[in-house]
């Protein structure tokens, strides 16, 4: 009876592992769940040039710590409040905090239907799948972060149906495997996200921070992207994109750069010699950091 009323659930930073109780998915009237960071060790994610990364998110000693349930399909069993009966799940979150956990799965197609949902921490878990095509249905989504995973496959278009959203974070794209001192990942620039930025993004007009680096995107910025009045930090370094910064993105990039009250502003792309001899991947005339694609050397501009 006492749970049926929750609306609140902070479980993060406990060292939980295990499976999770089929009944959280039940209390209806729940708008916060958090379970992120049940990691206490790390582990080392080895970069394609041969860097390693310390990473708080997995084990390093083996895949035994963590909330490891796959993600239940139920999540996304929901309906509006408006027609809200006994048998929807999690209907009202508003706020869901899973990162740094190893829920080895795909994400559910259902998760789209969190119509409530404003934020979905899921970096830096062993997700594995694309986006679902039905993104664009979460119309209050404002923050969605999958980077640190697995996950493959183009954008869909209906994410740039998202209008409140305002941060997307897609970037460090992982390939892992499991070896007898733990789980090692590796960033290489032929793996992840890929195709090409959809020029549907300056529908995007909250937008204020656009991660894609270290995925196999292609093609140029659109100069749509313009659109997007308050985005601030843009970085799309160790991508295939080539072609010119449009000036577009360079305005918007200076105009919040130049912003006293915000103080940001940073664009990042290939624009230095890749390999150091060879033409650079893009060019820039803006750019906060030009970037090496081969040697991932990022050097400030300004």
């Amino acid at each position: 009876m006492f749970a049926a009323h929750l609306l609140s659930i902070e479980l993060h930073k406990n060292g939980l592992s295990g499976e999770p109780p089929l009944e959280l998915l039940n209390i209806s009237k729940l708008q916060l769940l958090n379970v992120a960071e049940q990691y206490t060790h790390s582990y080392r994610c080895k970069m394609s040039n041969g860097t390693e990364k310390l990473t708080p998110c997995m084990s390093a000693v083996g895949r035994d710590s963590g909330v490891n349930r796959p993600i239940s399909e139920e999540l996304g069993d929901l309906q509006y409040l408006d027609e809200f009966d006994a048998s929807s799940h999690l209907s009202c979150v508003v706020y869901l905090r899973a990162q740094n956990n190893q829920f080895d799965s795909s994400l559910p197609v259902k998760l789209g239907e969190l119509k409530e949902l404003h934020e979905a921490f899921l970096d830096r878990n062993n997700l594995h799948s694309v986006i679902p095509t039905n993104i664009g249905t979460m119309e209050d989504l404002e923050v969605l972060k999958l980077n640190e995973n697995e996950m493959r496959g183009t954008i869909p278009e209906s994410l740039c149906d998202l209008e409140k959203l305002k941060q997307l974070w897609l970037h460090d794209t992982m390939s892992c495997e499991g070896t007898v001192d733990g789980l090692e990942c590796n960033i290489d620039l032929d793996t992840g996200f890929s195709g090409t930025i959809n020029t549907k993004i300056g529908n995007l007009k909250n937008l204020t921070e656009f991660f894609i680096q270290n995925n196999p995107f292609s093609g140029t910025i659109p100069t749509q992207i313009g659109l997007c009045e308050d985005l601030a930090t843009i970085h799309m370094h160790k991508t295939n994109i080539g072609g010119s910064s449009p000036n577009e993105l360079c305005a918007l990039r200076d105009k919040n750069l130049n912003n006293e009250l915000l103080g940001i502003g940073a664009f990042s792309s290939d624009c230095r010699p890749n390999n150091k001899i060879e033409d650079p991947f893009s060019v820039c005339h803006c750019c906060s950091y030009c970037c090496d694609h081969t040697t991932m050397v990022c050097i400030a501009e300004d």
